[in-house]
């Protein structure tokens, strides 16, 4: 048989229920400091992915990317917004330099957005890939972008040296 334990507040509980600190907070909620903050998007909806660099949060929602400003953590700030072409569908986004690179699922394309700019990023190129492939996710490793393409089981290298002009390279 297997043991499971249910850890609160643990990574490693040790018990059938192991919780650490006391229930202060349930029985007076008043007193429970606020650790986060909610801050609604106005471009795109169903945030899916979140990439920080340095002081800013890219966020993809719907066929948007959302540049917000962390420098206050407790008071973040949306400061600017992509918009992709209808049905993208952005599922995964990766950081180099001043260019984010954004695996769109919808219709198959990776988009270069240039994000020198927080308060104005531009999509600059877009990559096309073939027909029938999913793009899922994304890394960066210095002039290649690595699209891994969900269920067509394939991996994608595009040569990114000029982003202007991305080139798939190898599948």
């Amino acid at each position: 048989t297997t043991t499971q334990y249910l850890g609160i507040g643990l990574t490693l509980p040790t018990e059938a229920l192991d919780v650490d600190g006391n229930i202060q907070n349930i029985l007076h909620p008043e007193n429970t400091p606020v650790v986060g903050v909610t801050l609604p998007l106005t471009g795109g909806s169903l945030p899916s992915r979140i990439v920080v660099q340095g002081r800013y949060g890219y966020v993809l929602a719907s066929s948007t990317l959302n540049v917000i400003d962390l420098d206050s953590p407790l008071s973040p700030i949306q400061v600017g917004t992509a918009v992709f072409d209808d049905g993208a569908d952005p599922q995964n986004i990766a950081i180099a330099g001043n260019y984010a690179f954004i695996a769109n699922h919808g219709n198959a394309t990776m988009a270069v957005v240039d994000i020198s700019n927080p308060t104005f990023p531009l999509q600059v190129a877009t990559t096309t890939f073939t027909a029938g492939s999913n793009p899922q996710s994304i890394v960066v490793n210095g002039k290649y972008a690595y699209v891994g393409h969900y269920e067509s089981t394939y991996l994608a290298t595009v040569d990114i040296s000029n982003p202007l002009a991305p080139v798939q390279v190898a599948t």
